[in-house]
């Protein structure tokens, strides 16, 4: 493409990274399509998400089952898990003293399990992945590996972590605490925060 364009000539101006140059970051983040899509609003970041246009969940690297993401507030009412063991999950909220919380958890599971039917049937009448996917929930699991300047996940953080424009979405909070985590471990918190 340089060659075709006559831009090799541009090339003589780059030069290694410098103390100058602000770094970029990259992170991979498992979480539910509908956070996913919260942190692709930031748009100055470059993005690679899992497509569920390609991907059939039939198949033996999927473990012929679709995870969900559980929202934060049913986690420990039900598991993130597929369509055989939520049936047995479904009775083990007859446990739960929380009348209004146990049935809210029912309906979500059930939801789940119809979803990931509805998707295997439509599968096995021929219907291709992208066909299929449409009755997916937004709770359904996906990888995003997201790559930015420091000041890109500043900003970021100053919404979704520390809700500077209001308050962050619990499960976006819990997923940006770990991104905080994970970024001390490595030693570029720091850098991230205070970056003006």
């Amino acid at each position: 493409m340089l060659q075709e364009n006559n831009w090799l000539d541009d090339l003589q101006y780059l030069c290694p990274p410098t103390e100058f140059h602000e770094r970029r970051y990259t992170m991979r983040f498992t979480c539910s399509r509908a956070i996913a899509q919260e942190l692709t609003r930031h748009r100055v970041f470059s993005f690679l998400m899992e497509s569920q246009r390609y991907i059939n969940y039939s198949k033996e690297r999927h473990g012929g089952e679709i995870t969900y993401i559980i929202p934060s507030w049913l986690e420990g009412m039900i598991l993130p898990c597929s369509y055989n063991s939520m049936i047995a999950d479904i009775e083990a909220l007859d446990k739960v003293e929380d009348n209004s919380l146990r049935d809210k958890a029912a309906w979500f599971t059930s939801a789940f399990i119809n979803a990931e039917k509805c998707y295997f049937e439509a599968l096995n009448n021929g219907c291709t992945p992208q066909q299929a996917r449409d009755v997916l929930p937004n709770a359904t699991k996906t990888e995003l590996i997201m790559t930015g300047f420091s000041s890109d996940w500043k900003h970021v953080m100053d919404l979704r972590l520390f809700g500077k424009t209001g308050a962050p979405h619990p499960d976006m909070l819990n997923l940006m605490q770990k991104a905080q985590k994970a970024m001390q471990e490595v030693g570029i918190w720091n850098e991230i925060i205070t970056h003006e």
